[in-house]
């Protein structure tokens, strides 16, 4: 089992600079799952008792594991919306314009759903 890897942590700050995720409210979102992460740490820094120490550890390594999988699930789903609507904007025929609309709605449902469930990993 890991135990805290400060490493991995600096990896997550990298990582989403790197998608540049603009979304103000996911920023947000991600930011509080970092300050739990962290809160995790300190706590686990100041705790004497095992069974507490072993409380802060899983508290962290599950906040990591979901803000990793949240992180991966959105960038998958905005590469979704981009190419339904590229797609969109480049097709004549309306059954295809059908198909991209559908396509694009439920990308946009899917991304709501995930920043909902980055609302509620914080």
């Amino acid at each position: 089992m890991k135990l805290f890897g400060k490493k991995q942590k600096e990896n997550i700050i990298c990582k989403k600079k790197e998608t540049k995720i603009q979304d103000p409210f996911l920023l947000k979102e991600i930011e509080k799952v970092k300050i739990e992460m962290d809160t995790a740490y300190a706590n686990f820094q100041n705790v004497m008792d095992p069974d507490l120490i072993d409380c802060y550890i899983y508290e962290s390594n599950a906040a990591q594991k979901r803000y990793h999988f949240l992180l991966k699930e959105i960038e998958k789903v905005k590469i979704e919306m981009d190419t339904a609507y590229a797609n969109f904007q480049n097709v004549m025929d309306p059954d295809l314009i059908d198909c991209y609309i559908y396509e694009s709605n439920a990308a946009q449902k899917r991304y709501h759903f995930l920043l909902k469930q980055l609302k509620g990993a914080s």
